[in-house]
């Protein structure tokens, strides 16, 4: 929805663009970035890890062990992504503090993150760009 007020006493136009909730679901199911999540194999996508509490950091745990299982030992995360495959459309601190808590998890299995690649999808005409950092 864009909505356009007037200032009366200046005359200025200004444009702002005003989203619900279900305006930003549909929205982020737009933005195709990756192929859609599956249940085997050693890919898991994330949206977002926020304050997870000490039984979620043991399920995230769990299921980092699963994923290093069936990866023999190696497996990817992709942080900031919908188990559609869609671009979560979360600001890059928000992502970056959920890689973090996943390098801590890894590293309480034993395990070490081998590489980290942090990329920035912008959204031009309704399509993913991507820009890796």
């Amino acid at each position: 929805m864009t909505a356009t007020t007037t200032v009366p006493s200046e005359g200025v136009h200004v444009n702002r663009v005003v989203y619900n909730r279900h305006e930003m679901a549909k929205l982020k199911r737009l933005v195709k970035v990756v192929a859609p999540e599956k249940e085997d194999g050693n890919v898991e996508y994330k949206r977002q890890l926020y304050q997870p509490t000490s039984s979620r950091l043991r399920r995230l745990a769990t299921q980092m062990s699963f994923r290093l299982d069936e990866g023999r030992g190696t497996c990817q995360y992709y942080v900031g992504v919908e188990d559609d495959g869609c671009h979560s459309l979360l600001p890059y601190t928000s992502i970056a503090e959920s890689a973090r808590i996943l390098e801590c998890i890894a590293r309480s299995l034993n395990a070490i993150v081998v590489e980290r690649v942090m990329i920035q999808k912008e959204i031009v005409n309704g399509e993913a760009e991507a820009e890796a950092e």
